[in-house]
């Protein structure tokens, strides 16, 4: 047994806003829905930082290669649609010293410019300043000091 409309009242696909809300949102919905799938499926989207040639990494950050005696941990590229490069070394506090004297000598590391409680001392190097690298890209430099007088260096380089 199925309902009569009531009286004067216009069946729902008859009306236009009906026809309006489906022309709208169904294709929104679609749409959403594919973007998503889209996103999730990406190995980039939320994944871990992709590893790279730490050489290849230092040019692309427009720094020189950091000297053979420092124990280089890992080189990444980081960003979904933005490219950072990270790279984070270990070495003795002098080598670490006049590496960032030749490459950026008029940054100085301090605790002021430090948002992340893990790093010590730090320093921003916008693309304008005098220290900027050839690159054009902006550096910042994190470092953490040991007991047993070596520096671990993060240098993070993004356009």
């Amino acid at each position: 047994m199925t309902e009569q409309p009531v009286a004067g009242r216009k069946p729902l696909f008859r009306r236009a806003w009906f026809w309006v809300a489906l022309v709208v949102l169904v294709p929104a919905l679609v749409l959403g829905g594919m973007y998503l799938a889209a996103m999730f499926a990406w190995d980039g989207f939320g994944s871990a930082p992709e590893t790279v040639d730490c050489e290849e990494a230092m040019y692309s950050a427009g720094v020189e290669a950091v000297p053979a005696d420092m124990g280089v941990v890992e080189c990444d590229v980081i960003g979904i649609w933005d490219t950072s490069m990270a790279i984070h070394f270990v070495g003795p506090q002098e080598d670490v010293d006049a590496w960032l004297r030749s490459e950026f000598p008029e940054t100085e590391l301090g605790q002021d410019p430090c948002d992340d409680a893990d790093y010590e001392e730090c320093a921003h190097v916008d693309p304008d300043s005098a220290d900027a690298p050839e690159s054009g890209w902006s550096v910042e430099l994190r470092a953490i000091h040991s007991s047993d007088d070596t520096v671990s260096l993060s240098v993070l380089a993004s356009r």
